[in-house]
């Protein structure tokens, strides 16, 4: 970290001692968001251990461009959120201080980038030989939902898809009148730290509750006893499979707890195909995709006997779990014709920096963390080939992407409006080294 740059001031002219504003004008990050984006970029390695119920799980965090320089403009406020003013100002600043590539992982509604301030400037900072990376949102999944200034035709917008690494909770299947699904082991996705079972496994919409919760309160965080479906403990250490929606996560983990319930195997909807999300439950659980979670569910339609174990968790690559696009992605057509998004890169369950965390790190998803990923490709890019201006850097990004992306159902392949060119950096070696 070479610099920090506040312009959360009333002018947006100059970053000294502010006005109008609601925190202090010293750079600090109020939420995590900054910290966690440049981490991903640029962070130093750095070894671990997460902390997750009754265990931990050993990671090695680091940025895609490690050794890279950063420099920080806050631009965004808590409460004052991010003023025209300000966001302008940081970018003309950027550019002013010569950087490589400018990460911009803000966005708002889709708007004209011919009269767009943030847009104008932006396009001035490629005539500069400045790369800007912008978050492609995460309005989707409808047509034309790609946010601004990431719609422009001059800066490259990200899209969010999953990748192959994951805090795996392995479900072991056994007992029941027909063959289990998978040949007896499902791979789902979960903070673990001790395994469980064999014991009865079960479907919580036999116990009148399928989604494992109920009530108003659907965004009830932290976690507690309001949402819960059921009065005293139906449940004698079973496994509960609940189905994914409307309510958090974590809080269907801990009414099957408090229900009685051993563990937990959240199944997704056909919405959320097969987007996982590995959570600290507050019991032993697993997070499944769609296509086995419809699976799970009708073997245990018929008969009885059905036994399961939930693993601790471990981290592992799983190919399959790779290049699946998040429901809520950014998708074009722009109104226009050009192409939006540009490019897709990991979005979804990214460990980075976050300041304001007990451990200074967190999981967080979204098109800001995918943003980040090309940028400190961008800045790896400029490194090896230093005369490359703008243009050919995209055409690298772009012409070496992996075209496998899925849509969310995880098996439909995703079109140009869904992930652009594809996933960044599948043959980026070669012109690394080739000029």
């Amino acid at each position: 970290l070479i610099g920090i740059h506040d312009f959360t001031l009333c002018t947006g002219s100059h970053d000294t001692s502010g006005c109008d504003d609601r925190e202090a004008n010293d750079g600090s990050d109020g939420t995590g968001h900054g910290s966690h984006v440049a981490g991903t970029a640029v962070g130093n390695p750095y070894s671990t251990s997460i902390p997750v119920p009754n265990g931990t799980v050993p990671r090695t965090i680091s940025g895609v461009a490690p050794r890279a320089n950063i420099v920080s403009y806050k631009a965004c406020e808590v409460e004052a959120l991010c003023r025209g003013s300000w966001t302008l100002a940081a970018i003309n600043r950027a550019v002013a201080d010569r950087v490589d590539v400018i990460n911009y992982s803000i966005g708002g509604d889709p708007r004209d980038p011919w009269t767009d301030a943030s847009a104008t400037a932006m396009l001035n900072a490629r005539e500069a030989g400045v790369v800007v990376v912008v978050a492609a949102g995460n309005e989707g999944p409808g047509a034309g939902t790609h946010t601004s200034p990431g719609n422009a035709p001059w800066v490259i917008g990200v899209a969010n898809t999953t990748h192959d690494r994951a805090n795996v909770a392995r479900l072991t299947l056994s007992g029941g009148p027909t063959p289990p699904p998978g040949d007896g082991a499902l791979l789902g996705a979960s903070l673990t730290g001790t395994p469980y079972g064999p014991a009865p496994i079960v479907h919580a919409g036999q116990f009148g509750s399928p989604l494992c919760a109920t009530g108003p309160n659907v965004d009830a965080l932290p976690p507690d006893t309001r949402t819960s479906p059921w009065t005293g403990r139906p449940f004698s250490g079973q496994i509960v499979v609940c189905e994914r929606g409307t309510y958090a996560r974590v809080v269907k983990g801990l009414n099957v707890k408090n229900a009685g319930g051993g563990g937990m195997v959240l199944i997704n909807t056909v919405e959320d195909g097969a987007s996982l999300v590995a959570d600290p439950h507050q019991l032993p659980a697993t997070h499944l995709g769609h296509v086995d979670g419809v699976a799970l569910a009708q073997w245990l339609s018929s008969g009885s006997g059905h036994q399961a174990r939930i693993e601790a968790s471990s981290v592992q690559r799983v190919s399959a779990f790779a290049d699946v696009l998040d429901a809520g992605s950014g998708r074009g057509p722009v109104d226009g014709d050009w192409l939006k998004p540009n490019l897709a890169a990991p979005g979804s369950n990214i460990l980075a920096a976050y300041r304001g965390s007990a451990e200074s790190y967190q999981f967080l998803s979204g098109t800001s963390m995918a943003s980040p990923h090309v940028s400190g490709a961008v800045a790896l890019l400029r490194q090896a080939h230093p005369g490359w201006g703008p243009a050919e850097v995209e055409s690298a990004l772009q012409a070496t992407a992996r075209a496998s992306v899925r849509l969310p159902d995880g098996s439909s392949a995703a079109g140009v409006f869904d992930a652009g060119a594809g996933v960044v950096g599948d043959d980026l070696s070669a012109v690394f080294y080739n000029p």
